[in-house]
C-alpha cells in the first residue's frame, strides 16, 4: 500500500499490487519524466547553451537518483535499499498470509500493516541484508557474454 498525497489537504492509498505490468511501466515513466523535467526548470530557453545546460542538469539528477537520493519536500533523503528490501520481504509475507486466508491484502491500512510487521522488522532486515550481498556478488549484466545461437534449428 502506498499513501499517495495528492494535494489540497488530500491523501489516497494505492494498491500497487493491483496495478498491472503496463500501468506501473506508464507510471514509472511520467514519474521519471516529472522529476527530470522539474530539475532544469530553472533554464530558461533563451539562456546561452539552455539545451546543454538542461541536460547537465538533468544528468546530475540522474546520477543522484541511480546513487539512491532523493529529494523529498525541500529536504534530500538517501533511499535506503537495505530498509526498500526489506519493505517488499514484508509485504510479499503479508500476501502469502491473506492469500492463505482468503482475505485481501487491500482491506488494511498502512498503520495496520506497519503493526503486522514489527515484530517480524529485524528478521526482514536480516533477509535483506543478506539478499543485497548475494546480489551484489553477482555478474554485472554487461559482464555477460551473449551465447552463440543457430537461429535456424
Amino acid at each position: 500500500m502506498l499513501n499517495v498525497k495528492i494535494g489540497k489537504g488530500l491523501s489516497v492509498d494505492v494498491n500497487v499490487d493491483r496495478l498491472n505490468e503496463t500501468v506501473m511501466e506508464h507510471v514509472t515513466y511520467m514519474g521519471l519524466r516529472n522529476i527530470l523535467m522539474d530539475s532544469h526548470a530553472s533554464v530558461k530557453k533563451d539562456d546561452v547553451d539552455c539545451k546543454s545546460k538542461s541536460m547537465a542538469i538533468v544528468q546530475k539528477k540522474l546520477e543522484a537518483l541511480y546513487n539512491g537520493i532523493i529529494r523529498i519536500a525541500g529536504e534530500r533523503a538517501s533511499f535506503d535499499a537495505v530498509e526498500g528490501e526489506a519493505r517488499r520481504l514484508a509485504m510479499m509475507a503479508l500476501r502469502a498470509a491473506f492469500k492463505k486466508k482468503g482475505t485481501k491484502l487491500s482491506s488494511i491500512t498502512t498503520a495496520q500493516w506497519a503493526i503486522m510487521i514489527d515484530a517480524r522488522w529485524e528478521g526482514y532486515i536480516k533477509q535483506a541484508e543478506k539478499n543485497l550481498a548475494e546480489l551484489a556478488a553477482l555478474p554485472e549484466i554487461d559482464d555477460l557474454e551473449l551465447p552463440n545461437v543457430d537461429e535456424d534449428e
